[in-house]
């Protein structure tokens, strides 16, 4: 619900530089040196080889994955997660099927390639 009597300028002044939103032109001594000296980011692949050279994931985006339930997201994105915390990236997953232990249990199952893994498998 957006309140009426809310003064939203008062509120956005509040706010931390680094969540506002800014206009473009404010990057631009960002965007020329960019441009000039494009930065050498490492490609963070896909844990699957046919995938591997259409697709990557760039530092600092975010990636989506939607469907209906039962179609294979929370298997994916544990699959997924597993081959980017194997390339030394962060991981996050926010899932409003799964409570975390779950997907925790789900990815250690994934990992140990055990549908009951013990402390003593690994």
């Amino acid at each position: 619900m957006i309140l009426e009597n809310l003064d939203y300028k008062a509120w956005y002044e509040q706010m931390e530089a680094s969540v506002k939103v800014r206009p473009a032109a404010d990057c631009m001594d960002d965007l020329i040196e960019e441009m000039r000296n494009p930065s050498e980011e490492p490609n963070i692949v896909m844990p699957f080889a046919k995938l591997a050279d259409k697709f990557t994931y760039r530092l600092g985006e975010v990636t989506v994955l939607a469907g209906q339930n039962g179609s294979g997201k929370s298997l994916l994105a544990g699959q997924i997660a597993l081959h980017l915390i194997h390339q030394n990236q962060k991981v996050v997953i926010a899932s409003f099927e799964m409570k975390p232990v779950r997907t925790l249990k789900r990815m250690v199952r994934q990992w140990s390639r055990m549908s009951f893994p013990t402390m003593q498998a690994h």
